[in-house]
């Protein structure tokens, strides 16, 4: 038993011994990095020069890359609740002017350049409401042949009430 246990421990050494040399003989051939993965010492980006030194940045570029990632960020946050603001603001000023939730109000002319609405066309003639559906869901009638996208407080649209088709004069989702 005792010659089996020095056999396999000179078969372990010699199978290491001869994955060791096989590694050191492919060392040169694998220790060089591909010229399409390396990182140049400078880089030109928008942001200004990126300073590396053997790929790894150095102090001021990486305080420059987390500045611009802190400016992505609130670009992000601004970008994501600028719907929600502008649809309180709305809900804010239809008050202002005595129309409660789930009122209608119909402008009597076509919005003009001085009309203060985020997306606007000046050849529609609009009507808006603010549905409050905090006690279940509310049914819109809307007159045949007259077109009412609805959206959300993202201002996504979210269903398309009007034209009637094969669902007859009912609310048709999109």
């Amino acid at each position: 038993m005792h010659s089996s246990k020095n056999a396999m421990s000179l078969s372990r050494a010699a199978r290491t011994l001869a994955a060791a040399l096989w590694g050191a003989l492919a060392l040169p051939v694998f220790a060089q990095t591909p010229a399409s993965l390396s990182i140049p010492d400078k880089v030109a980006t928008p942001l200004g020069t990126l300073d590396f030194k053997d790929g790894a940045p150095s102090t001021a570029t990486t305080q420059k890359l987390f500045d611009n990632l802190d400016f992505l960020h609130a670009q992000n946050v601004v970008l994501d609740t600028f719907q929600g603001a502008s649809t309180y603001a709305l809900r804010e000023g239809l008050r202002s002017v005595g129309a409660e939730d789930n009122s209608v109000i119909i402008f009597s002319d076509l919005m003009d350049s001085n009309s203060l609405f985020l997306t606007a066309n000046c050849d529609v003639i609009y009507f808006i409401s603010i549905v409050d559906l905090s006690k279940g869901p509310m049914v819109i009638e809307v007159p045949p042949a007259r077109s009412a996208p609805s959206t959300t407080c993202g201002l996504n649209g979210s269903s398309t009430p009007g034209h009637p088709g094969q669902t007859g004069d009912k609310a048709v989702n999109t």
